[in-house]
C-alpha cells in the first residue's frame, strides 16, 4: 500500500496512532510517496482515497577548494576579542 518513486529503502512502524515511516533517501533527488486507498490503520480504518506528497532533498553540498574561504565565526570573534583588549589597553 506505500509507492516510493524514485525506489528507496525505508522502515515504517507504529506508535499509538501515528504511522512513522524512516525512509533512506538519497541527494539532489525528488521523491513522490503515496499510500493506495484502501490502506488502513491499526483500528482498520480505511483510506477513501490515495495521499500523496512530493518533496525535493538538496544535492550534496561541495566546498569551493580554491582557498577563498570564509574564516569561522569562532575565529572572528577570538579577533575581535583580542582587538577590543588591545584598544582598551592602548587607551589607558
Amino acid at each position: 500500500n506505500l509507492a516510493i518513486s524514485p525506489s528507496c529503502t525505508y522502515d515504517k512502524s507504529w506508535e499509538d496512532t501515528t504511522l512513522f515511516i524512516e525512509l533512506k533517501l538519497k541527494q539532489g533527488k525528488t521523491y513522490h510517496v503515496t499510500i493506495a486507498s484502501g490502506a488502513h490503520d491499526v483500528r482498520n480504518i480505511s483510506l477513501k482515497e490515495p495521499l500523496s506528497l512530493s518533496f525535493s532533498t538538496v544535492p550534496e553540498i561541495t566546498r569551493d577548494s580554491s582557498g577563498q574561504q570564509t574564516p569561522a565565526f569562532t575565529l572572528i570573534m577570538a579577533m575581535a576579542a583580542v582587538l577590543f583588549a588591545w584598544r582598551k589597553r592602548r587607551s589607558k
